[in-house]
């Protein structure tokens, strides 16, 4: 009786009456909706708690999203910098298209151009990597910076723990990095 309590803990009622499917493994390139609609609860909120409301213009964004987002309007959508509207309405629809329609390139490009900025939120990559695993996700974060297919938690560890004891591997970023904005 015990076991069947602790497994119900775990399972919504529907689950737990067998009604509703058990979560399952996603596979690699595929974003199931409770996936999209998690990933944009954590990034509207971080969104949420840095928007400024102004009495006579749009509502802004303050650092860092202002800058992040200012960044990857210039380095992924490959927009002019002047073109760049720090409107908080606007920006937020934006963002959220690409949970809400993008595919998984999309949805993950965006997520890890976030997790190497310079300016990235500390508690991010930890935000991120908790819903990809709750969603039984084929990904996780790796290094705080990189978003990694893993087959499971064990090769996630393994993966995790290589990266602590290797020595750093030149690649190519296309997230801007403190040195490329300082050049520039």
């Amino acid at each position: 009786m015990t076991t069947d309590i602790e497994e119900r803990k775990r399972l919504s009622f529907e689950q737990a009456e067998g009604v509703a499917p058990l979560p399952s493994q996603l596979q690699l390139r595929e974003i199931s909706a409770k996936l999209r609609a998690l990933l944009w609860e954590r990034i509207h909120k971080f969104l949420s708690d840095v928007e400024r409301h102004n009495d006579y213009a749009s509502n802004s964004f303050d650092k860092p999203w202002s800058t992040i987002l200012r960044d990857e309007f210039v380095w992924r959508q490959d927009g002019m910098v002047d073109d760049f509207e720090n409107d908080a309405k606007k920006l937020t629809k934006k963002v959220r298209a690409v949970f809400e329609k993008g595919d998984y390139i999309a949805v993950f490009g965006w997520l890890e151009f976030v997790l190497k900025h310079p300016a990235s939120p500390p508690a991010f990559a930890d935000h991120i990597e908790r819903v990809l695993k709750y969603c039984r996700v084929a990904y996780r974060v790796v290094d705080k910076k990189v978003i990694c297919p893993v087959a499971s938690d064990a090769e996630h560890q393994t993966i995790e723990k290589r990266s602590l004891t290797s020595l750093p591997v030149s690649s190519t970023v296309r997230a801007p990095t403190s040195a490329m904005l300082q050049v520039i």
